[in-house]
């Protein structure tokens, strides 16, 4: 005898805001603990983000903390999951990074191809809604020099984000 079963991964808008208030948490915590950013730019960025992870155009977030001379710091990759009903959501933190005077700290929006597919009008009607740019966005650095320092899951039914942490490995 055989047995078949069927499971549906199912998530809805709530979920996605759900989960995206603790990326909002962690960005908050960074900016300040940082000094480089205030808080409405950290509140700026995180309503973009939450707009894209709303129709569901990202693929991964990237939040990289840079030194004076440009040396990459620090680095929070999210990466968004559909399936993620089995994970153990986890709160925000583990977020306080060194102050860094004179650093400068980014986020980088990776589209899935859900939002390449996009037309570029559509696109472009898109972004004049947001906040602040997000046309150009920048190469993928060179994260070899980073270790890993730790990983957090934000879930809320099967949408989530798993965020890993990286440090330069001199510190």
């Amino acid at each position: 005898m055989s047995q078949t079963q069927t499971r549906t991964e199912t998530y809805t808008l709530s979920d996605i805001k759900k989960v995206l208030a603790s990326f909002r948490s962690d960005l908050r915590l960074i900016a300040r603990s940082t000094g480089v950013w205030d808080d409405q730019r950290g509140a700026d960025t995180a309503d973009d983000i939450i707009q894209f992870a709303s129709e569901e155009y990202i693929e991964r977030l990237e939040i990289v903390l840079r030194d004076a001379q440009g040396g990459i710091l620090r680095l929070a990759q999210y990466i968004v999951a559909s399936n993620a009903t089995a994970w153990n959501g986890q709160r925000p933190g583990d977020a306080i990074w060194p102050l860094t005077p004179g650093g400068e700290l980014t986020v980088h929006m990776v589209p899935n191809s859900r939002w390449k597919s996009l037309a570029a009008t559509k696109q472009d009607e898109f972004l004049k809604e947001m906040k602040r740019s997000w046309r150009d966005l920048p190469k993928q650095p060179d994260y070899s020099k980073l270790g890993s320092t730790g990983t957090r899951d934000y879930a809320s039914n099967a949408y989530g984000l798993r965020r890993e942490t990286k440090a330069r490995r001199d510190q």
